[in-house]
């Protein structure tokens, strides 16, 4: 008989983050909070995990600018049900127990970041470019709903330099394509129940 391995996430308990972080919103990048969140980071199943609301996991999420304009795609296939056929603007994925190799936090946070656009997306940049490149801009907080409240997000912007192609690689993701951020307020301000987006585009559009 096979048996199949269960996926395994990296999660905290809420409680241990300050008060400050209590509410949805957009934070500074903050290397002491990531400092303390993975001085008590747990493996849990994922399956676990996705509905368990006194932890939350963390979420590398990386949006692609080019020219002043950010890739939109659409999620396809995933483990995630409750994203399915929604919009998004950034290519995200759990950090894994696989993915503590050593190395300063935020190394391995960005080595996890390349690791997921490696897997979904065909990227037409060298490997130690796209790592100098991410930019970290800052954590999520999205306690609105069961889905948001047990993630907590890591936001890295990568500016593509011209002539990069980025196309999609794995059938989690598909239909490609650049909008100005303007554009971008506008589709998700005409989305007032989030039928078509999901709920992090509003959040994140501000700062990039």
């Amino acid at each position: 008989m096979i048996i199949l391995e269960k996926e395994l996430v990296l999660c905290f308990e809420e409680e241990i983050l300050p008060p400050y972080y209590s509410k949805t919103g957009f934070y500074s990048p903050d290397y002491t909070l990531l400092e303390k969140i993975f001085s008590h980071l747990k493996r849990m199943e994922r399956d676990k995990a996705e509905f368990n609301p006194k932890y939350k996991h963390i979420v590398t999420y990386v949006c692609f600018k080019k020219e002043k304009r950010v890739l939109i795609h659409q999620r396809g296939v995933s483990n995630e049900e409750r994203l399915k056929d929604k919009y998004s603007i950034g290519i995200s994925g759990h950090l894994k127990p696989s993915d503590l190799s050593g190395g300063s936090i935020i190394r391995i946070i960005k080595r996890a970041a390349i690791r997921e656009i490696r897997e979904e997306v065909i990227l037409s940049m060298p490997e130690e470019e796209i790592y100098n490149k991410l930019t970290w801009i800052g954590i999520i907080i999205d306690n609105s709903n069961l889905l948001g409240k047990v993630h907590l997000g890591i936001i890295f912007e990568l500016e593509l330099p011209r002539g990069a192609e980025i196309l999609p690689k794995s059938n989690e993701v598909r239909n490609f394509r650049f909008e100005s951020v303007e554009t971008l307020k506008q589709e998700i301000e005409q989305d007032v129940n989030f039928k078509k987006w999901s709920n992090w585009p509003k959040i994140i559009i501000p700062f990039l």
